[in-house]
């Protein structure tokens, strides 16, 4: 009987293996090698040097932790870090890394002195903050930050804090969650409905969301915030001393 079962099983894994399928992997990449995970949901882990890890389809993790690496998400809503260490302190390597997601709403994650990084993505129509690629800055460092979502396809960087900067072309992220720290930071959205989330900080800032129906949250409990929500129909949840325009609904806590 227990030959039947193992027989059984084994043919079971040979006609699975015959069809293609492919199952999800957390898999530990090599340097300098072109890593690959499947069709399936995968966490893909780097190393100190420089990597190159694509995800293919579906929702990846891919870390690239030291050197300067080359990230491609593909398909599906991707989560994306550099040189940025999952489960420690929030601080980059410092290498200059090219994140690309390749489809599907991704987020981009980066810890404090990440580089000079680029972004490459698809542009998504998005009509909600729900939506659209996302950055999310996990910085409490020293020096204004700005950031501005509408892409001018320049030398400018979207995103620049002291000697780091972020460049993408294109309206492809609408979406950012920042850590500010203590200087008078600027964010800047687009035309389209973007989500805009600051957290500690303690400084004067300026946030500007354009048009579409955005959704802002400043409520850092710290500074003399200044948020102009543009055109659309907005949403704001802010201090009792920050200054608003062009709100349409407004919830001070």
């Amino acid at each position: 009987m227990r030959r039947i079962v193992v027989l059984l099983i084994a043919m079971a894994a040979a006609l699975i293996v015959a069809s293609g399928v492919a199952f999800a992997v957390i898999k530990d990449c090599q340097p300098d090698i072109k890593c690959v995970g499947t069709p399936e949901t995968d966490v893909l882990t780097g190393t100190s040097g420089s990597d190159r890890i694509y995800g293919l389809a579906n929702s990846d993790s891919l870390h690239g932790l030291g050197g300067g690496d080359q990230l491609v998400g593909g398909g599906g809503a991707d989560d994306l870090r550099g040189g940025y260490v999952p489960n420690t302190t929030a601080t980059d390597d410092g290498a200059n890394d090219t994140l690309s997601g390749s489809g599907g709403s991704d987020t981009y994650i980066f810890g404090n002195g990440w580089g000079a990084d680029t972004i490459i993505d698809k542009d998504i129509v998005d009509e909600t903050p729900a939506t659209g690629n996302r950055v999310y800055l996990l910085t409490t460092t020293t020096g204004n930050m700005a950031i501005t979502l509408e892409s001018d396809s320049g030398p400018r960087p979207e995103v620049s804090n002291g000697t780091n900067t972020i460049n993408w072309d294109g309206n492809v992220i609408d979406n950012v969650n920042v850590s500010l720290g203590s200087s008078n930071d600027t964010i800047t959205g687009n035309s389209r409905a973007n989500s805009i989330t600051t957290y500690a900080g303690g400084g004067n800032d300026n946030i500007s969301s354009g048009g579409g129906d955005d959704s802002i949250n400043v409520r850092d409990r710290a500074g003399n915030d200044t948020v102009d929500c543009g055109d659309g129909n907005d949403k704001v949840i802010l201090d009792v001393g920050d200054i608003v325009s062009n709100c349409e609904n407004q919830n001070r806590q």
